[in-house]
């Protein structure tokens, strides 16, 4: 009997807690609505991947290694190099997909890493992509990369889907048509927030499989309370002492970074000082590659901070189940990222969110939290204390709502596996009126 393979693509690492917290989710998702299928996940940094989710067969991606560090000769060469096997390649895969011949694809690829990647394709039932943001006019140097992935599934005839994700903006007229070329040859395409559904609604697509879905991180898994407080005492924190505030603090290119530093360590004071609470710092983005992380501006804020006895900085590597379950041990969370956004609100902790990005206020207005979100330009020390004040103010208030939001976005996030097995369905009743 056919067993169902399932290749997931795009997953990055887990030392940025939205990746792992899209891969834990889209995989607990997948495996409850395909019990029977197997799993192979396709990465951008494998090693990391392989050690957090050790169960599942684990390769590295297409063009994962990054190449901003080449000299200019060095780019153009391996451009010119890439870019001639990516044409023969989607070439055979065509004349296999339209006129039934081709040749085997070992004989034009030699890199190890490619050929271990087309064998996965060439497994696969099922591909599905849960790249978060990368379908944007602010990727336009890689945006290519993961289409040409969608692209490829497509030729070799499997079911491709979009897993929810943020879409768009789309500017240049050459990337709307790259776009929307690749998404209507796409079986699913699921956008997560309204902001997303509206531009992928502006490309005019041919096929009707668009659908608004939420992010599947709105059901993450989560270590329970006791372990979440014993993990923060370990560290420090007196867990009586409230109340207790979470906060992240990020480097953005476009953002004055030393106002809303100053704001951010206006706000740990007010807390510990005024409120005579605590502090949490959280660190979402750990150090990766050459990125600016969070844990080093976390760093810089709280070696900023006089000496406290109840201000904590969570500084080693933890799971998307271990961060969630932490984040809902705090009465408020305040924060730049939307992934860890999504686990607190889904944890019914009262959340402030400062936008740095469309997609963070699109979230919070689907879940009925937007009076709590601030835009990064509006956010001082006084917009800071009087909402955190007023948040705290209204806490049971804001839990409830939150819990009428998670019992609506949860199912609908569900439904992301439900149109899955539809398409896999349509593509499957397709083959057989073929025949």
């Amino acid at each position: 009997m056919h067993s169902l393979k399932i290749l997931i693509l795009d997953a990055n690492t887990t030392y940025h807690i939205g990746n792992t917290a899209l891969l834990d989710s889209s995989l607990a998702q997948l495996k409850a609505g395909f019990p029977d299928a197997r799993f192979t996940i396709l990465a951008f940094d494998p090693v990391s991947i392989a050690q957090m989710f050790d169960q599942y067969e684990v390769r590295e991606c297409l063009w994962a290694k990054p190449f901003s560090g080449f000299s200019r000769w060095r780019k153009i060469t391996w451009l010119i190099g890439e870019s001639v096997w990516a044409l023969v390649n989607a070439l055979n895969f065509l004349c296999k997909k339209k006129l039934g011949f081709g040749i085997n694809h070992n004989v034009y690829t030699f890199s190890a890493t490619k050929q271990k990647v087309l064998a996965a394709y060439a497994e696969a039932d099922i591909i599905v992509s849960i790249s978060g943001e990368m379908l944007s006019g602010a990727n336009v140097r890689r945006i290519g990369l993961f289409l040409y992935g969608y692209w490829l599934g497509h030729l070799m005839d499997k079911v491709v889907a979009i897993f929810p994700q943020s879409m768009g903006p789309f500017e240049k007229p050459l990337m709307r048509i790259m776009v929307k070329y690749v998404l209507e040859r796409c079986d699913l395409i699921l956008p997560r927030d309204k902001i997303s559904l509206a531009f992928v609604e502006k490309l005019n697509l041919r096929n009707n499989n668009v659908h608004l879905v939420p992010d599947v991180a709105v059901n993450q898994l989560y270590i329970p309370p006791d372990e979440a407080m014993a993990e923060l005492s370990k560290n420090g924190l007196l867990t009586e002492r409230r109340p207790i505030i979470g906060i992240t603090i990020s480097k953005f290119k476009d953002a004055d970074f030393e106002r809303y530093f100053a704001v951010m360590r206006g706000l740990c004071l007010f807390v510990t000082n005024e409120l005579v609470g605590s502090i949490i710092i959280f660190s979402p983005n750990m150090p990766y590659q050459n990125e600016v992380d969070d844990l080093s501006v976390a760093t810089q804020l709280y070696n900023s901070l006089p000496e406290q006895t109840n201000i904590i900085m969570l500084s080693k590597l933890y799971s998307a189940r271990q961060i969630k379950g932490l984040l809902g041990v705090c009465d408020v969370f305040v924060t730049t990222r939307m992934h860890v956004a999504i686990l607190a609100t889904m944890n019914e902790t009262p959340t402030i969110t400062i936008n740095t990005q469309p997609k963070l206020r699109g979230y919070m207005e689907m879940i009925s939290q937007d009076d709590w979100s601030c835009e990064i330009k509006a956010f001082d020390v006084a917009a800071a204390r009087e909402m955190l004040q007023s948040i705290l103010n209204k806490s049971a208030a804001v839990k409830s709502s939150l819990q009428r939001a998670k019992q609506k976005v949860s199912p609908d996030a569900l439904a992301a596996t439900r149109y899955l097995r539809d398409a896999y369905q349509r593509k499957i009743t397709s083959h057989d009126d073929k025949k």
